[in-house]
């Protein structure tokens, strides 16, 4: 179940009802939406969804598909997010945009075998694993270089000079 609540715990509101299961919410850039990754009901492969920062009826980001998508960020301006996915044997990873206006979905040149991908502040870098390895990808270039040889979760700083990661 996702719920929101201000950071004093008042105006608790639950967002997400069972049987679906959420995880990995993030707030768009202008905290108007959430984009979390959950599952629909048991079996259920992972989609990325959006919901209003209020409430309501969860859409998928994306067409539905096979595929199996997770850990979303936001691109700066809040137009796109970039999801990880993996194909429906569960052994392809690759990096993926969906563009939310007109909801099409491009994987990103390079990446495959790449998941957990942040977007950087910027937006000109992703951070993402390859197995556990930390790489950092240049959206302009498509080039990946290691960053950490053992590493989970990526998450950059606000201001895009740090990242953070479970090791």
């Amino acid at each position: 179940v996702l719920v929101r609540s201000r950071a004093d715990g008042s105006d608790r509101r639950q967002l997400t009802f069972g049987p679906m299961r959420a995880y990995n919410p993030q707030w768009s850039p202008d905290g108007s939406r959430l984009a979390f990754e959950a599952t629909s009901g048991p079996g259920a492969p992972r989609k990325i969804y959006l919901l209003p920062r209020d409430g309501g009826a969860p859409a998928l980001a994306a067409p539905d598909r096979s595929d199996r998508q997770s850990y979303p960020s936001w691109s700066s301006r809040g137009n796109s997010i970039v999801f990880s996915d993996l194909d429906e044997t569960g052994s392809k990873s690759a990096l993926y945009t969906v563009d939310l206006e007109n909801r099409s979905v491009s994987m990103l040149p390079g990446t495959d075998g790449l998941r957990l991908g942040q977007i950087s502040p910027d937006g000109r870098q992703i951070v993402a694993l390859a197995d556990y390895t930390l790489v950092l990808y240049d959206a302009v270039s498509h080039n990946v270089r290691t960053l950490a040889k053992t590493a989970d979760y990526p998450h950059w700083s606000a201001d895009g000079t740090f990242v953070c990661f479970r090791t």
